[in-house]
């Protein structure tokens, strides 16, 4: 045994010390120190991404972004809702969603829900790919 711990420990240390495996000899990279230095400075979160060379967002875009996802998980859940009820009583679809609205039937708040999540998920999808 003893002769093969000496054996690996060249090698281990020929790893360690190249800092191919981010060892002790490696040290903590550039970009991580940046980041230390960042999170002490009082700077705001727009100014820390500017400085890690993240795109800045305007808070209108942060809005618009959360905005369209939360309509399309609601339209996505009012769509379900509806497909459901159109699997359990296919006969309460003509009838009005609700007593306060009585204009919108079921199956018409089925394809606005529908409508609605589709359209908010392509905004929602445009503003964060850009």
């Amino acid at each position: 045994m003893a002769g093969a711990e000496r054996q690996l420990a060249p090698f281990v240390t020929a790893i360690l010390a190249s800092g191919y495996d981010n060892g002790p000899a490696a040290g903590p990279s550039q970009q991580q120190a940046e980041m230390r230095l960042m999170s002490k400075a009082n700077l705001s979160p727009a100014d820390r991404d500017r400085a890690a060379g993240l795109p800045v967002r305007s808070q209108k875009v942060k809005v618009a972004a959360t905005l369209s996802l939360a309509l399309t998980i609601y339209g996505m859940a009012g769509w379900i809702y509806v497909a459901i009820c159109a699997l359990v009583a296919p006969e309460t679809l003509h009838l009005p969603l609700t007593h306060l609205v009585p204009f919108l039937r079921e199956d018409t708040s089925g394809v606005l829900s529908f409508t609605l999540s589709f359209v908010c998920f392509v905004i929602y999808r445009l503003i964060r790919d850009s």
